[in-house]
């Protein structure tokens, strides 16, 4: 049976409404180079103040008469944090598929290592680990603080390390000559609980602050409605 390889292509998920966002769809390699899909992610864009004031102003053209300006008072800060609660909760889902996929991994083997290192009373590993669990388990929702020292983290860049980490598990895997489909990560997860990461891998692959602000930081204009 010959192999099928797949890629990940973005797509919108209703043309006709913009706010149900994007999605992704695994395509066969073939059909993406024969009929020359892009499989870039949908990358945010900067804007000005001059722009997000064009913006405002054609918006403002597709309102009814009736609608007028308005304060930015308590039920306009209410409604915005709900929008920013709801980002923070989904933001993980802009990551491209196989990263997600690299979190949800890390959140199945990372348990393995610490019972282990409990089990073996090594509690430098045992206090790595259980670090690197709180990074990848990190609460989103948490994301929107009035406390200063709340931040973010960064799962773009954790999931980055965990894929490089396990690079060379996952090349012997690949290069298995019995193989008759795509490798997935989860192919790999019985091996790296059996034949655990060492210690010294993992800290040096780790060993970043991967803090962010949190995402009411990091957003410095938006445009919304008020009912």
């Amino acid at each position: 049976m010959a192999r099928q390889y797949k890629e990940t292509i973005y797509i919108n998920r209703d043309p006709n409404n913009p706010y149900k966002g994007w999605g992704w769809i695994d395509v066969e390699t073939e059909v993406v180079r024969r009929y020359g899909f892009s499989t870039r992610m949908p990358q945010p864009i900067t804007l000005s103040g001059e722009e997000l004031e064009e913006i405002s102003y054609w918006l403002r053209r597709h309102l009814h008469r009736d609608v007028e300006r308005r304060n930015f008072d308590e039920p306009a800060a209410a409604l915005l944090a709900k929008f920013l609660d709801r980002i923070a909760k989904t933001e993980s889902l802009l990551l491209p598929q196989k990263k997600q996929r690299a979190l949800q991994e890390m959140r199945l083997v990372l348990p393995e290592y610490e019972k282990l290192a409990i089990r073996n009373h090594d509690r430098e590993r045992e206090a790595l680990v259980r670090e690197l669990r709180q990074l990848v388990e990190f609460s989103a929702s948490s994301q929107v603080s009035d406390l200063k020292e709340t931040v973010a983290v960064d799962l773009n860049a954790v999931a980055e390390r965990w894929l490089d980490v396990i690079r060379p598990v996952w090349y012997k895997h690949l290069t298995h000559r019995r193989r008759n489909r795509p490798l997935r990560l989860r192919d790999i997860r019985t091996d790296l609980i059996q034949n655990p990461i060492a210690t010294e891998k993992l800290d040096e692959a780790f060993n970043a602050n991967f803090g962010i602000p949190p995402v009411d930081e990091r957003i410095v204009a938006a445009i919304i409605g008020v009912p």
